[in-house]
């Protein structure tokens, strides 16, 4: 949230005193919001985002974040449990690093086609268009994504029945400057999946999916956790792209 507001305040070219004078708080109170050192009530929120005349898109995204701002490790019940919070974190981060040891995460999934499009809409139909806006954001670049995936995932998707697409898309991908895609090892006692959002070098709130909601960490303790996780998979990982395209060209061959 505080990283939210920042972001807001300065893309408007805004001064921290000028808005705190707007606002009607101190310059040292507005300051301490923005470094998350204080927690403010949802409606003072609500009132600075006013001040800067926010779009409703990010007023939705950064109240969605303040209401839960007490709440140390959140659990997302609702129906479409990728959409809000997920979506919101990955537009204050500055680097995502997601673990997907048995499947391809979404983002590196290509577009279903038309006719699997529209036989899916009745069914997933919000949850294909947030998708779609999480992709658009990643599209845009402005953040670093960082993919860890399992070479069990890998060797699946050769069973998909559009598995040479999936390679493909993947490494079309993987070309990206602003994206990162490493192979690692999936064995027994594997991590689970998880998705790590980040600002600068310090982890903001880790999303762990689960078949029937979403749980969101942020307290302290549970993110050093998952970010020392992140580093040692990053260890484990193929640091050569070779060695990914290698992978690549096995699997392209056999999903062909």
């Amino acid at each position: 949230m505080s990283v939210g507001l920042r972001d807001a305040r300065k893309r408007r070219k805004i001064g921290l005193r000028e808005l705190a004078r707007m606002a009607g708080i101190s310059a040292q109170k507005l300051s301490n919001v923005e470094l998350g050192t204080n927690t403010p009530e949802p409606t003072l929120v609500a009132h600075i985002l006013g001040c800067l005349r926010v779009s409703r898109t990010e007023f939705d995204q950064i109240m969605s974040i303040a209401k839960q701002v007490d709440v140390p490790n959140f659990v997302d019940q609702s129906a479409s449990p990728l959409i809000d919070l997920l979506w919101t974190y990955e537009q204050l981060s500055s680097q995502i690093i997601e673990w997907a040891p048995f499947c391809l995460p979404d983002l590196l999934l290509p577009p279903p086609q038309p006719a699997a499009a529209q036989e899916q809409a009745g069914r997933h139909d919000e949850e294909l268009l947030h998708r779609q806006c999480r992709r658009q954001t990643m599209e845009r670049g402005g953040r670093r994504y960082v993919f860890l995936i399992g070479d069990e995932a890998l060797r699946m998707v050769c069973e998909e029945p559009d598995g040479a697409e999936q390679i493909r898309q993947l490494r079309e991908t993987g070309r990206r400057k602003d994206i990162t895609i490493r192979v690692i090892r999936s064995g027994l006692g594997a991590a689970a999946p998880f998705t790590l959002f980040e600002d600068g070098t310090e982890p903001i709130a880790v999303a762990l999916k689960h078949s029937h909601c979403t749980t969101y960490g942020t307290d302290r303790s549970v993110l050093n956790k998952y970010h020392d996780t992140a580093k040692a998979l990053l260890g484990r990982a193929f640091t050569q792209s070779a060695t990914i395209e290698a992978w690549l060209d096995s699997l392209q061959a056999r999903a062909s």
